[in-house]
């Protein structure tokens, strides 16, 4: 491979190298996604330090380090792991951010309910196991029985809990 340059950004590692031996512009030899790569190590081809990508396909994908004189491929593992730790972070907290929905009332219940592909009609008090109709509106539901106020949050948060 002929000498480039590496760059990491917040979404992908690349490599622009020249596109000829006497060619004054520039191309991408090698890209791949943050969230791709498994780990960023240190290797050695004798007395050459050289970077090491492994990708979640098993491929390896190496950049020698040869200029003698800095040899500082060292100094780039710990930036590149850290790249992909954010990366995959912010892909996890996208992905839960998706995942929100506010239960507000007991038609929103029932509608994301049905979404999901649950027909609920009847609910057990978690406080004297009286069986109750799920209303098709409102804010609160009373047990008819004990009293006890059941919100449309608290349904969710068991149904929930039951399908994980």
């Amino acid at each position: 491979m002929s000498a480039g340059i590496l760059v990491v950004t917040n979404h992908r590692i690349l490599c622009v190298c020249k596109n000829g031996l006497f060619s004054q512009s520039y191309g991408i030899n090698y890209a791949l996604n943050l969230e791709d790569i498994v780990s960023a190590s240190l290797g050695k081809r004798g007395l050459v330090n050289k970077l090491i990508i492994l990708d979640k396909a098993n491929q390896r994908k190496e950049f020698t380090d040869f200029n003698v004189i800095t040899r500082k491929v060292h100094l780039l593992i710990p930036i590149i792991n850290s790249a992909v730790s954010q990366r995959k972070s912010q892909i996890q907290a996208e992905k839960e951010k998706e995942r929100v929905q506010i239960v507000l009332d007991f038609s929103s219940l029932k509608e994301v309910m049905s979404k999901g592909g649950l027909v609920m009609t009847n609910y057990k008090c978690p406080n004297c196991s009286g069986m109750l109709e799920i209303p098709e509106g409102g804010k609160i539901l009373t047990c008819k029985y004990c009293g006890a106020l059941i919100k449309p949050i608290d349904i969710f948060d068991k149904i929930k809990a039951l399908l994980q």
